[in-house]
């Protein structure tokens, strides 16, 4: 980091001089973000407050994290695993190497989850009573599961995985916000496990990353992120769809299943097969995106009435071939 101005760095304005040029050179996309971000995690603060502490001197050892911070990070290292959390619809998920960090783009999923729970609460219609039973297959970090008992007081789920270690990161996660009571987790491939088990809601994100492509990925997910939760096989639907066929087995009458994919085609693709597949039990399939973000998804529906409706909006139904 030395060399960028004619003498040793002494507050922390000094150092986000040098960290920025030092991270940019590295092909960081974000080097002025990241630099904020590591030294505000090195100072205990948040990076809103960093900017009222930018005289600050640092103390040694908080000069040799700092160095170590932007050393991994310049090294491709996603910024969530070298700070321990990401943030994920307004809360805050502790993450490591076990788990994808989660992003924004997962978020629209929540956002169906929702509106679908809003479209059906209080309706009569003969409705069941209570609240929503859901599962969230491949939970990896818990951030879905979390997320959605967190925003729905009377919802209860089941967050499954096949890593040990992505089920301990998503219970930590759970414990964190103080939802274990309502929360309950699972180790096991799709939804193979399920057994008679019923669920009013199916979520997932699975691997939609087609196997050839893993290694033209960013370093930071190619080197870092667990690859078994981005491979999904030659065309990127292998896990897709055992878990799509799965939800039309374990779906409850009115049932959804809500699942993020990688590409408008994909979901096109995973729609006409699960149509061909699963018609008899479901009445409803379509390929969906987020409007604003463009988020593809696949939406699915079992026939009858249960506590939660078709999704509306936030919903942009993709054309068909």
């Amino acid at each position: 980091m030395r060399g960028a101005t004619d003498r040793a760095p002494r507050v922390a304005v000094d150092f986000l001089r040098l960290a920025e040029p030092y991270l940019a050179r590295h092909g960081c996309p974000s080097p002025r973000l990241d630099a904020e971000v590591l030294l505000a995690h090195v100072l205990g603060t948040s990076r809103l407050e960093l900017y009222t502490r930018l005289d600050q001197p640092l103390e040694p050892d908080e000069v040799d994290a700092y160095r170590e911070a932007l050393r991994r990070r310049a090294n491709r290292e996603p910024v969530a695993y070298i700070v321990g959390y990401r943030e994920f619809y307004g809360l805050r998920f502790g993450v490591d190497r076990a788990v994808l960090v989660p992003r924004p783009e997962t978020e629209y999923l929540v956002e169906l989850a929702l509106r679908a729970w809003q479209g059906r609460e209080g309706a009569g219609s003969g409705a069941r009573a209570g609240g929503a039973r859901f599962v969230d297959v491949g939970t990896g970090s818990g951030a879905l599961a979390v997320t959605l008992t967190a925003r729905v007081a009377d919802w209860e789920g089941i967050g499954s995985d096949v890593s040990p270690a992505a089920l301990a990161c998503a219970r930590d996660n759970a414990r964190r916000h103080q939802l274990l009571d309502r929360l309950a987790w699972v180790r096991g491939d799709a939804l193979s496990w399920a057994g008679d088990e019923t669920f009013d809601l199916v979520v997932a994100n699975p691997p939609y990353v087609p196997t050839d492509t893993l290694d033209g990925l960013a370093p930071e997910i190619r080197r870092y992120e667990p690859r078994l939760a981005l491979d999904g096989g030659p065309d990127g639907l292998s896990v897709a769809r055992r878990v799509a066929e799965g939800a039309a087995r374990v779906l409850r009458a009115g049932g959804l299943l809500a699942m993020e994919l990688g590409s408008a085609d994909q979901a096109r693709d995973l729609a006409a097969w699960l149509r061909s597949h699963a018609a008899s039990t479901l009445a409803r399939v379509a390929p969906v995106r987020d409007p604003v973000s463009g988020t593809p998804a696949l939406l699915a529906q079992r026939p009858g009435t249960g506590p939660l409706a078709w999704p509306a909006t936030p919903a942009e139904e993709l054309a068909g071939p």
